[in-house]
């Protein structure tokens, strides 16, 4: 047997997916390991990052972290963060749409508003074929063209 054989028949033996309550792969194992990632995700978000762009661990991973470990990862300091966050963006749209920010620049901060709340937003069609959302449409009963608002 060679040893393209052996590895093909190694990978055929093993089951398909990790068993239930393996916690093998697990990056963060100490709890004090656990509640400083938590800190760095907080102060993460705190800043104006996304979610998305924790270099720590995925944004899923977190999630899964948080389900399975609340006493390290509390929901009221997460939802904190989010919400400071949110606030410096919004405080920075306030002050440069107001002319109070030299050099700010909207679209820039309209593209990066847009791109954070993406996940806050979902938009709901009524048809899988019209890729408009259903709020949207407007069928003018004349001759039945429809048309965004």
């Amino acid at each position: 047997m060679n040893n393209k054989e052996k590895i093909k028949n190694r990978k055929a033996n093993l089951p398909p997916v990790a068993p239930e309550g393996n916690d093998y792969a697990m990056k963060f194992t100490a709890s004090k390991e656990r509640r400083e990632l938590c800190e760095e995700w907080c102060k993460h978000v705190r800043n104006g990052y996304s979610k998305e762009s924790f270099p720590l661990c995925s944004n899923k991973t977190f999630d899964k972290y948080v389900k399975k470990f609340p006493r390290d990862f509390p929901a009221d300091t997460i939802e904190q963060a989010e919400r400071e966050g949110r606030l410096m963006w919004e405080q920075m749209g306030k002050l440069g749409t107001g002319g109070k920010l030299k050099g700010f620049n909207a679209m820039s901060y309209k593209f990066i508003i847009q791109t954070n709340t993406a996940e806050d937003r979902q938009e709901i069609t009524s048809d899988p074929d019209n890729p408009m959302p259903a709020s949207s449409v407007v069928i003018l009963p004349d001759n039945g063209r429809a048309y965004r608002k």
